[in-house]
């Protein structure tokens, strides 16, 4: 049976912000300012990573869904591996999908500019990575989960290293 895997990435900082009313930060990376010069290297670095594992996932047989972190989540049940491409905060945000029986597997798409200390690789290996992942080859770490609980109503257990308690308001909390 073929492999169900759920693709989680993020768009890189150039796709956010170039072509939506960002005239500005267009103009700076069209006369090639210091200040952004990253920027679309990034950006390419990002998308070739992307490239290369919808490629392997292919070649691997598996039946991949990608999303981009803030769409909705597809409700098709359960996945073999949720894969993550980004850093640290594109996996941290896809572990609330998944409960303690769902493998991850998060991939650093540009370690240049991205925090990947939960990556199991990047760009440069993500066939060979990915391919372990789907054998069973890699080794696994357990991340301990914090549970959420307002008086007597429980109210996540998928909190994996970020609880905010506030306000209904944010900004009222700093009031």
């Amino acid at each position: 049976m073929r492999p169900r895997v759920l693709v989680v990435y993020k768009k890189s900082t150039y796709q956010r912000y170039v072509g939506r009313a960002q005239e500005r930060l267009e103009e700076l990376i069209k006369h090639s300012d210091r200040s952004v010069e990253g920027l679309l290297r990034e950006h390419e670095i990002h998308q070739e990573t992307l490239k290369r594992a919808k490629q392997a996932l292919r070649a691997l047989g598996a039946r991949a869904v990608l999303r981009y972190r803030p769409e909705p989540m597809p409700e098709e049940g359960t996945w073999d591996l949720i894969v993550t491409l980004g850093g640290d905060g594109t996996l941290l945000w896809a572990s609330h999908l998944a409960d303690s029986s769902t493998p991850m597997l998060a991939i650093n798409s540009a370690p240049d500019t991205s925090v990947g200390y939960f990556c199991a690789g990047d760009g440069h290996d993500v066939d060979e990575v990915l391919a372990s992942a789907l054998a069973g080859g890699l080794k696994s770490s357990k991340l301990c989960r914090m549970r959420v609980e307002l008086g007597d109503r429980l109210i996540s257990t998928r909190v994996l290293n970020d609880a905010l308690y506030c306000h209904e308001s944010p900004a009222a909390t700093s009031r």
